[in-house]
């Protein structure tokens, strides 16, 4: 019995420490970045992937932090979520290239008051942050192999609000979004129909008005939206993000979304036939059912993600299975000795 505990004691602790060691943090990951336009400077944290080839073509995702990272520390914009969306079992994150710019303090992605919930972009003009992002964009296109038919825009809170603006104002850029707990303009929900969304939000937040995402989800479905999704926190406040960015399946479905779904005309090089590209979704959106509220029953009940087909199969778990199986060899052998 003495064996039989000492073995399955240290094969757990190898399990664990293999599997720790392979795990991705993304403030070693992500290099430190400065982005300069018209003699202001952007800070920004960069992520791409450890085997980048420039001969494939990789999703870009930009992410968009809340109000308490704002700032010129270029850290605080990990703070939030980032860590979580690496650490799915789908690794889609971590095979593309990621950008974390830094708003300064002071400043917003969107120049409305957040408690106010939604607002008209034709009375608040695009920020000049968010035209930094959008021309630090045009430039990473420029340096790094990006497919143009696959970027994707993500924010939380105050950054909630920077993705709505940069789909409404953007549209022909970015592939697919998912806004948490922000706000938009329901008068430009006609733009987003064929705009693939997955947007969450908190019943009792304080901060921003959970009827701001609620008005937004509604007027896109009034003009017929057939892709937009809501995940829908009851009686939790304002700091869902964790929560939303561990979610089943939305990531993999925001990952299957490709601009020339609704753009034919975006030029992409042809596919590669390699790990990275086969690793990725290919659900083209018109062949993807989107989740649907059950209006009869109830206005703001809970959406459930979509279910996670498995499309998609994280790479680092080849390496960890191995080093596991090499360390529950090393375990067995050391227990046979010493016995």
């Amino acid at each position: 019995m003495k064996k039989i505990s000492l073995t399955f004691t240290l094969i757990i602790f190898a399990i664990v420490f293999t599997i720790g060691a392979f795990a991705l943090n993304v403030e070693e990951a992500f290099s430190f970045e400065e982005f300069s336009l018209d003699g202001a400077v952007m800070p920004y944290r960069l992520y791409v992937p450890e085997d980048y080839n420039e001969g494939n073509d990789y999703p870009l995702v930009v992410f968009l932090h809340g109000a308490g990272e704002r700032g010129n520390d270029n850290d605080l914009q990990l703070k939030n979520a980032v860590q979580t969306l690496f650490d799915r079992e789908d690794g889609l994150m971590a095979q593309s290239i990621v950008i974390a710019p830094q708003c300064p303090e002071g400043e917003q992605w969107v120049d409305t008051p957040w408690a106010d919930g939604n607002y008209s972009t034709d009375l608040v003009l695009e920020s000049d942050e968010l035209m930094t992002v959008m021309e630090l964009i045009s430039s990473l296109k420029e340096e790094y192999s990006i497919d143009p038919a696959r970027i994707y825009a993500m924010g939380v809170s105050m950054g909630g609000f920077g993705t709505w603006d940069l789909i409404i104002r953007h549209n022909d850029v970015f592939a697919a979004a998912a806004p948490m707990c922000g706000g938009g303009d329901p008068e430009k929900a006609a733009s987003l129909v064929e705009t693939p969304i997955y947007t969450f939000h908190g019943t009792a937040d304080a901060s921003v008005p959970f009827e701001g995402t609620e008005e937004m989800v509604a007027a896109i479905e009034d003009e017929a939206g057939r892709l937009i999704n809501f995940v829908v926190y009851e009686g939790e406040g304002h700091g869902i993000w964790e929560k939303a960015a561990a979610e089943d399946g939305w990531v993999e479905w925001l990952f299957s979304q490709k601009l020339t779904d609704r753009y034919q005309a975006v030029e992409t090089e042809p596919e590669e036939t390699t790990a990275d590209t086969e690793a990725l979704p290919e659900t083209q959106a018109d062949e993807t059912t989107p989740v649907e509220t059950d209006e009869k029953e109830n206005e703001t009940n809970t959406v459930e993600p979509v279910e996670d087909k498995g499309g998609s199969f994280p790479i680092w778990i080849i390496p960890v299975v191995a080093v596991v199986i090499i360390a529950i060899i090393v375990a067995v052998a050391f227990v046979k000795k010493k016995n």
